[in-house]
């Protein structure tokens, strides 16, 4: 089948306004290979998920410099290419990624884009802010971080109805389960992993690092030395 035949399907747009993103097969699956019930996460070490992750931090970064939002980071939209010897991550399903232009500001509004569970407060809640950004990909690594490190392989808030808006959800329980989390994390040592991820997750979008200040964190600092020997 030609490309412009699937394309046209899904593309209203003209053609110089399409981009062509290649990325390496996901052979292994993705980050929900690692979830509470998988062989997986058992048998890979923390250390190596930790590399993954902080590869996928380096994904999200690259987009930002690009201009680039996310809008749908989750566990099953981080592919992992290989284990073991090199392990290699990628992201995957770049449907709802959009284009921010400089100074330009995106309106929140219910069930435009993204996965419950893994939603920023403010994509979907202006009493949060008024407008969103780059920081809404933040919280939802973030919450592929407590999924991996924390959560047992599971989000342990609600991933059906939104706690950002239990209002509408009718859900008014749920927001209570998401802050003992975030609450626990909060109390462990500011250079842990567990703080990173805690700063993560603030509904707070200017309390949130920027992809940079994630890459440069003192947990992570010695993740770099082992991807670049698994490289060599």
């Amino acid at each position: 089948m030609r490309f412009h035949a699937v394309l046209g399907r899904y593309w209203q747009g003209s053609d110089s306004e399409i981009y062509m993103l290649w990325t390496p097969l996901a052979q292994v699956g993705d980050f929900s290979k690692f979830g509470s019930n998988s062989p997986l996460r058992q048998s890979v070490p923390n250390n190596v998920k930790l590399q993954l992750y902080y590869q996928a931090l380096i994904g999200l970064e690259a987009l930002y410099h690009a201009g680039y939002i996310r809008r749908d980071l989750k566990s099953q939209n981080i592919g992992i290419v290989s284990l073991r010897e090199r392990p290699r991550t990628v992201l995957i399903d770049f449907g709802q990624t959009i284009h921010l232009d400089q100074g330009h500001d995106l309106t929140p509004s219910p069930a435009h884009c993204g996965t419950i569970g893994y939603l920023a407060p403010e994509l979907e809640n202006p009493q949060y802010a008024a407008s969103y950004g780059q920081p809404i990909d933040i919280w939802s690594i973030g919450a592929v971080g407590y999924y991996l490190f924390d959560g047992g392989g599971r989000i342990p808030w609600s991933t059906k109805r939104n706690m950002f808006l239990p209002e509408r959800d009718g859900n008014l329980s749920a927001i209570h389960v998401f802050e003992s989390h975030h609450a626990t994390l909060r109390e462990r040592p500011a250079g842990s992993l567990d703080a990173l991820i805690a700063s993560m997750l603030e509904t707070d979008l200017r309390r949130r690092p920027t992809a940079k200040e994630l890459l440069e964190h003192a947990a992570l600092r010695n993740v770099v030395g082992s991807i670049v020997s698994s490289i060599r």
